[in-house]
C-alpha cells in the first residue's frame, strides 16, 4: 500500500504532520480529514532509484475537502 506524508491543520489552526498508509491520494485524504484535520497538503512517497524517497506533492483543493 502507498505510503503519504501529510500536512494537516487541527480545528484550533495548529499545525500538524504524519505519514499514513493508503491506497490513493483521495483515501489518503479522508484518513487526514477522519483525524479531524483540514488536508493542506499529501505527498505520495515511492520508492527511488537512489536508495531515498521520491516524493510526488499533491496540493489538497478545497473541492477535495468533505464538508
Amino acid at each position: 500500500m502507498p505510503v503519504y506524508a501529510y500536512i494537516g491543520l487541527e480545528p484550533n489552526g495548529k499545525k500538524r504532520t504524519g505519514v499514513i498508509d493508503a491506497a490513493s491520494n483521495a483515501a489518503a485524504v479522508e484518513a487526514v480529514e477522519q483525524r479531524g484535520l483540514m488536508p493542506v497538503s499529501v505527498d505520495a512517497h515511492t520508492e527511488g532509484r537512489t536508495n531515498g524517497l521520491k516524493r510526488a506533492s499533491t496540493r489538497v483543493r478545497p473541492s477535495q475537502v468533505h464538508q
